[in-house]
């Protein structure tokens, strides 16, 4: 299944859900179909990425998207970042707009990383370190895992600001 289009609006999701900002959980206000009953929490987990999805007069929707609308009135102009990376947690205050390069910039470190830093990597001879943001580049080397790592931080903060995520 793929996320609907935005064809819903803040009030028709209201009128049909319940959201706690505190704990990002929906559940239904009115009875959405015979099998489920109101007060059920809204939609399932899909397993794969730990997104929850939201079907609503057979279209999906993501929950994150959802809380974004139910609480702000209106869409996120483009994705939805968990400020924690855990695509799972829809507490309003886990959740802001962001752009696709945004939301990338804030990925945990990629299970293949050798150095458990994102941007770091070893060559063989020494600790190199890169960070890209829009063209711009900011790349160094050292022979300490360290200072490449304490470096490779400190650029993705000038580049990436609240979104840098290089541990």
């Amino acid at each position: 299944m793929v996320a609907a289009k935005n064809d819903i609006s803040a009030d028709e999701v209201r009128e049909l859900l319940d959201y706690d900002p505190s704990t990002g959980v929906f559940t239904w206000r009115k009875k959405p179909c015979r099998r489920v009953n109101a007060g059920a929490v809204a939609g399932c987990e899909f397993q794969k990425t730990n997104r929850w999805r939201i079907q609503i007069n057979g279209r999906v929707y993501l929950r994150a998207r959802l809380a974004w609308l139910w609480v702000k009135g209106e869409w996120p102009p483009h994705q939805i970042d968990h400020r924690d990376t855990d695509e799972g947690n829809d507490r309003f205050d886990n959740l802001r707009p962001a752009t696709h390069a945004e939301n990338q910039q804030n990925k945990d470190v990629d299970r293949r990383n050798s150095s458990g830093h994102k941007g770091v990597y070893f060559d063989g001879e020494r600790w190199r370190w890169q960070v890209r943001k829009e063209g711009k580049s900011r790349r160094g080397s050292s022979k300490e895992s360290d200072v490449a790592i304490m470096e490779c931080k400190r650029a993705a903060l000038e580049l990436h600001g609240e979104f840098a995520r290089s541990y």
